[in-house]
């Protein structure tokens, strides 16, 4: 029934292919912005090798669950836990303790082989955020096991009783994993991505190899032809595909249908193009690839914490060589010994291996309930201030709109949090995070001046009338809510517009760091992938002029500087290393150079007297930089949200909102 099964070094090389492809993907080298499908690529390869094994113990009578899961613990435990060692070692050192609690809950979910789940509720694997996570990679060990949890089970049994519907079961299968996942793709791309049933028809067309879905050919020519096009279109993904790309989905056909073709095409034989692939470095890198892929990730985003900024050529080329290094010796060394019996014995690899797990389950619960271990820097006292957190504002969830209501329902249901009650609320704080992390300095300038009024905003939906946010659940609908309670509302006077503006223009390094937005102009109908900017300037400018025709008064807020890196995490790695974090501060320079696109925006639409700019970049930085802390105290909690402290420190810039001076243009 099976495909030859005999040692396949084209196999190695096609590992190679998607590590490598990974890699370098990972290490943010522009022309492998596909290289995450490697990951698919080694799924295709699980399936074919794994489900082989199977199939040939089940047919010669040698198969048990217990020898299958003694493999599984063999491969991928003794590996795994010097890098579980590692990542605990440094993040202890220099992660502050809410990154080191959720470094302790990523291994633990490692561990126990649910970190895609873990991760699925955290972040978008593209988004920016990823880069602080060390465990990240581990979401495909995750999907694998899982896999494998069913995957022997179902071939066992419907070989027992009906062997010959095993292609049909598995075919079925697939067809359905794969039917859902482009259906997630498009309503939960999240889900899509980590989910395991939703990655299942990617291991079961490795599967539907074994059993010989494909009939058997001899012709050179076919093979070389098919594995020609196999690379071709694997290229083709690695090359061609971004963060943008809607994926899994129809778009992981490519990579998933490139590697089946050159697993097939390596059964006919010793081949020309079967040579590429063989070649003894490709093969080598292949049989290194699996410690090639845990320790690449930590090394990559250790040392992306340790520099804060960018780094440079030789600092990826130092990374990379290290993580050949190391794995190279993870593999002869801890790789090999284990997956020889003579070494270890079946009772004492799961020994070790439920030692290994409790143990790591243990030292996470201690960092968790010990609040990330404070005590680890009791030399340094600055290292207990406030890192950013707002104290007062962060447990307010009710100020977000609900998001909850049915298709047919045009208005969503906004929720308004009151700033300042003392008064009859006359102003309405609109927008994304950025109007929430600027709430406590409305606030306290309201108070100060007698004005009340409410917030209302959606994270990462900027107030932005006719336009959508695909990967943001009812923006649209929003932002209709909030202009039509405005309409509704004489009393409210003044509208204040925040949101993370700079990420809509494509001339920034944010909208580069953050390419998954994309907005869509429903008056059109149309998307733009590489021109948000002109979606973003009609829907502002849209916004502007409904509110004006309604007689209100539009305040216009430009956001605080983005400094590209997330501040209490890298003002602990600053303090550790003595070094200070305003040394890395973004220039005022770079500021108004990846902004100089909103400042135009806004100057044009402040030809209206009722039109207000509040800049706060005049209070936060000086004429050479923008600082991450003032007073001892950090101004950001991330990489652009104003800290509690922050907002307070520039509340003074808006009361000319509520005492009626004039604003100035930007410059």
């Amino acid at each position: 029934m099976n495909l030859k099964m005999g040692y396949r070094p084209d196999i190695d090389g096609l590992r190679a292919i998607a590590v490598l492809s990974v890699l370098f993907y990972h290490m943010d080298i522009s022309i492998f912005s596909g290289g995450y499908i490697g990951v698919d690529i080694f799924f295709v390869i699980s399936g074919y090798l794994i489900t082989g094994i199977i199939v040939r113990e089940i047919e010669s009578a040698d198969f048990s669950i217990l020898k299958f899961y003694e493999r599984r613990v063999r491969r991928i435990f003794p590996a795994l836990y010097p890098v579980i060692i590692f990542v605990l070692l440094i993040t202890a050192w220099l992660y502050e303790p809410n990154s080191f609690i959720e470094s302790g809950k990523s291994v633990a979910a490692t561990v126990v082989f649910a970190s895609n789940i873990l991760f699925l509720n955290q972040s978008d694997y593209f988004a920016i955020q990823s880069t602080l996570k060390p465990m990240l990679h581990t979401w495909s060990l995750a999907v694998e096991e899982q896999f494998y949890i069913a995957l022997p089970l179902l071939v066992w049994l419907v070989m027992r009783f009906a062997k010959s519907w095993l292609k049909f079961t598995l075919t079925a299968l697939a067809l359905l994993s794969f039917g859902l996942s482009v259906y997630y793709t498009k309503s939960d791309s999240s889900a899509a991505f980590y989910f395991a049933h939703l990655r299942a028809w990617e291991f079961l067309m490795g599967s539907l190899l074994t059993v010989s879905i494909l009939p058997s050919n001899s012709s050179a020519r076919l093979h070389n032809a098919l594995m020609l096009i196999g690379i071709a279109i694997i290229m083709t993904s690695v090359f061609l595909y971004t963060h943008r790309t809607s994926f899994p989905g129809m778009s992981a056909l490519l990579p998933t249908v490139g590697a089946a073709l050159i697993i097939y095409s390596g059964t006919g034989g010793d081949l020309l193009t079967g040579n590429i692939l063989r070649t003894p470095v490709l093969v080598f890198i292949g049989k290194i690839s699996y410690s090639l892929y845990l320790w690449h990730w930590p090394i990559i985003v250790f040392g992306k914490s340790y520099l804060i900024t960018p780094p440079t050529v030789m600092d990826k080329v130092g990374w990379a060589a290290a993580s050949f290094l190391i794995a190279t010796l993870s593999w002869k060394f801890i790789e090999n010994p284990f997956r020889s019996n003579s070494y270890f014995s079946r009772p004492k690899i799961f020994i070790f291996a439920g030692s290994a797990m409790a143990i790591t389950l243990a030292a996470s619960a201690i960092i968790y309930f010990k609040d990330g271990l404070p005590q680890r820097f009791h030399g340094s006292p600055q290292l207990t201030t406030n890192l950013g957190v707002s104290v007062e504002w962060e447990n307010r969830p009710q100020c977000e709109t609900s998001t909850n209501w049915t298709p047919n329902t045009l208005m969503a249901k906004i929720n308004l949090c009151p700033l300042e009650i003392s008064t009859e609320p006359s102003f309405i704080v609109w927008g994304d995070s950025h109007a929430m992390a600027l709430a406590p300095a409305i606030n306290s300038s309201a108070q100060r001046l007698g004005k009340a009024g409410y917030l209302t905003m959606l994270h990462g939906c900027m107030p932005l009338i006719g336009v959508d946010t695909p990967g943001i659940r009812g923006c649209f609908e929003h932002n209709n809510s909030v202009l039509e309670y405005v309409q509704k509302s004489p009393e409210i006077k003044t509208v204040i517009l925040a949101g993370r503006w700079a990420l809509a223009m494509r001339d920034t390094h944010e909208a580069e760091q953050n390419g998954n937005l994309m907005l869509r102009d429903v008056t059109k109908n149309y998307a733009t992938i590489n021109g948000n900017d002109t979606v973003f300037e009609s829907g502002l400018t849209r916004t502007v002029k409904r509110l004006l025709d309604i007689d209100r008064k539009v305040i216009l807020v430009m956001q605080a500087p983005e400094i590209g890196y997330n501040a209490p995490a890298s003002y602990f790695v600053a303090v550790r290393t003595g070094r200070d974090i305003n040394s890395f501060a973004p220039t005022y320079a770079e500021h108004v150079k990846k902004s100089r696109s909103v400042f135009d925006l806004f100057n044009s639409l402040k030809d209206d007297e009722r039109v207000q700019i509040i800049s706060l970049p005049d209070m936060l930085c000086d004429s050479e930089i923008c600082p991450v802390i003032m007073e001892g105290q950090l101004l950001y909690t991330d990489d652009n949200h104003l800290s509690f402290f922050g907002s307070q420190y520039i509340s003074s810039i808006f009361d000319p909102v509520f005492n009626g001076t004039p604003s100035a243009q930007l410059k």
